[in-house]
């Protein structure tokens, strides 16, 4: 667990599309940096800091509208996201009851047809769209054990002939051992069948993680979920579509800067953050996921493509413009369809994707820096 990131100071400006391009500079950070700047420059006595302040604005406008107009981007894979629009309660469901769960995969399955008639180069369900577990043993060599989901699993990939990525609970299987569990995102291609797995590294606090099993207990008490601990990953596969890297997030990782900086670091040139928002129904929750995954498109200079089970489906460009999202009759949330298009890449990197968190780590050395003044340098002088 790296603690929760969630709706920092700078996301409040996601839609002053120029103002926030300095995020490829220093990320979220530098964004929040300049918003606190802002409101520390009204209340401040004097002048020169407001004009200084006034100054970084206009010039981080300037820099980012350079950057939104002088851009090129091309067309790169043509994507098809499956938006199913299962509510939590029903997907519960699936694990005790077979012909739940059979429902609710024909309501991934039956859209994934339609997707396929415009010819995509990759399909995409949202995480957990297959929420009855699939085993995999792990005695000696590890094999995916033929049970009637992972058939299902490979189902969609075999009758479209196109390569599909799809969110899963996997379980492992050892003998002697106690089954794991991990949520995760598997690949999957025409006469290949599985070729690539990515196993959620942030899980979530007091959900899929607990520390203690006092606090699983408790969770089950007063929720009455039964909810088993899982196992986070540890590495970030990259994979290939028309000679295109990608990388996979799930759910709330979109708010983590490092995964999809690591992930633009070994090539990719957009990541797809597979989610299951159904949690929150049409909350706000929805538009801050969305909010939020627009600054690593920017960080990274990256495509973001959002793939829910519920809403806010979208494409995000490598500018943070938001290209395309699924909606119908006029609703983003609680709907379901398919978003298909050809998402559009750039060749620009960025400073964020070299230097990383650094301006966080330097605003944290100058805050360290002047306690230590103020509790010594000031301390010594005041006793002098």
């Amino acid at each position: 667990f790296g603690g929760l990131p969630w709706l920092l100071i700078g996301y409040t400006q996601h839609d002053l599309l120029y103002l926030i391009q300095i995020a490829d500079l220093g990320g979220i950070w530098l964004v929040s940096l300049l918003v606190a700047s802002v409101n520390a420059a009204i209340v401040h006595p004097d002048r020169k800091v407001k004009i200084g302040v006034a100054a970084a604005i206009v010039l981080s406008v300037i820099y980012g509208a350079i950057r939104v107009e002088t851009m090129t981007l091309h067309d790169g894979p043509a994507i098809a996201v499956v938006q199913p629009n299962i509510p939590q309660s029903l997907k519960n469901e699936s694990f005790g009851s077979t012909e739940r769960a059979e429902e609710n995969y024909t309501k991934h399955f039956d859209p994934t047809l339609k997707a396929a008639e415009g010819k995509p180069d990759l399909i995409v369900w949202p995480e957990a769209a297959i929420y009855r577990g699939v085993y995999v043993n792990l005695d000696g060599e590890p094999q995916w054990i033929k049970t009637k989901w992972l058939v299902k699993l490979l189902e969609p990939t075999k009758v479209t002939g196109i390569e599909t990525l799809i969110g899963l609970l996997v379980v492992e299987e050892r003998k002697d051992q106690k089954d794991v569990y991990t949520n995760s995102a598997v690949l999957v291609r025409p006469d290949q069948g599985i070729v690539g797995r990515y196993d959620k590294t942030h899980l979530v606090p007091f959900a899929e993680t607990f520390g203690l099993e006092i606090f699983r207990k408790l969770v089950r008490i007063f929720s009455g979920m039964h909810l088993m601990p899982m196992r986070s990953g540890t590495e970030f596969p990259v994979w290939e579509v028309k000679g295109v890297k990608y990388g996979a997030q799930i759910c709330y990782e979109a708010i983590f800067t490092e995964i999809s900086r690591e992930i633009a670091r070994k090539g990719g040139a957009f990541t797809v953050n597979i989610s299951n928002d159904g949690w929150f129904k049409d909350s706000h929750e929805l538009d801050q996921m969305l909010a939020m995954a627009r600054f690593r498109s920017i960080e990274n200079r990256i495509h973001v493509i959002r793939a829910t089970n519920t809403g806010i489906s979208a494409f995000i460009e490598p500018t943070g413009r938001i290209q395309a999202v699924l909606e119908v009759g006029g609703k983003t949330k609680e709907v379901g369809g398919v978003l298909a298009g050809r998402i559009k890449l750039t060749n620009s990197t960025s400073l964020f994707r070299i230097a990383g968190d650094w301006v966080a780590w330097l605003v944290l050395g100058a805050a360290a820096v002047e306690v230590g003044r103020r509790l010594f340098i000031d301390r010594k002088i005041k006793s002098a």
